[in-house]
This record gives structure tokens, sequence and C-alpha cells, in this order.
């Protein structure tokens, strides 16, 4: 396998611990529990906002059910086979609508992606 940057790698494990937890149909609460972490260091886990060191993500693999090999085998399916990027969510793209509907009108007209130079865009 290529070299990967970390932060694919995190967000590649970040990835697998929610699935596993989904199909165990575990709260993130019961994981941590049996993790023995607080709950807000394995969402962030979880979340990808933070990288699990290895004993961690033993510890997490064990508290899902996940033999330390499946899950790292997982881990690698991700990173050698990356899911296409998702849809927004109604709720991301009411977020995106608001933060837009917040900007001002010259700050909104500079955040619009142009076509560049041939950009032959006309009002009707």
């Amino acid at each position: 396998m290529n070299r990967v940057d970390v932060e694919t790698a995190a967000e590649a494990i970040a990835e697998t611990i929610r699935a596993e937890r989904a199909a165990t149909r575990l709260s993130q609460a019961e994981v941590a529990r049996r993790a023995d972490m607080t709950r807000i260091t394995y969402i962030r886990y979880e979340r990808g906002e933070r990288q699990p060191s290895f004993a961690q993500v033993i510890q997490i693999a064990d508290a899902l059910g996940v033999p330390l090999e499946v899950f790292v085998r997982r881990v690698e399916d991700r990173l050698r086979h990356p899911a296409p990027e998702r849809p927004l969510s109604m709720q991301e793209l009411r977020q995106q609508q608001l933060r837009a509907d917040a900007m001002p009108v010259e700050e909104a007209a500079d955040a619009r992606e142009w076509g560049g130079q041939d950009d032959d865009w006309e009002p009707r």
C-alpha cells in the first residue's frame, strides 16, 4: 500500500469506528464505557476530530466486539477504496443557505465560484 497522510488515515479510522458502532447498534456512551474512555473523547475519535493511539484503537475495537485484525483490515479497505463523497443532508444544506443569507452582498459575490475570464453568464 502507498504512503497515506495522517488526515486520510484518521478519517478511515473514524469511518470504521462509526460503521462498526452502527453495525453493533451500541450508543456512543456504551462504546466509550466499554473502551474505558470519556464519551466526548470517543465522540471525537468517531468524528475524526482526534486521532486515537494504537492502544486506544485496540480498546475501541474490543469495545465494539471486533477482532483487531478485522478492524485494521476494514480501515485498510477504506484507504484502498475510499467512499464517494456523500451528498449534503437537508440540515447541512439549510445551514449552508443560512450562512449565505447572512453574508454581506459584496462578500457573497466574492465567494461565488466564477468560471474565470471566459465566464459568459448574463442575467435574464
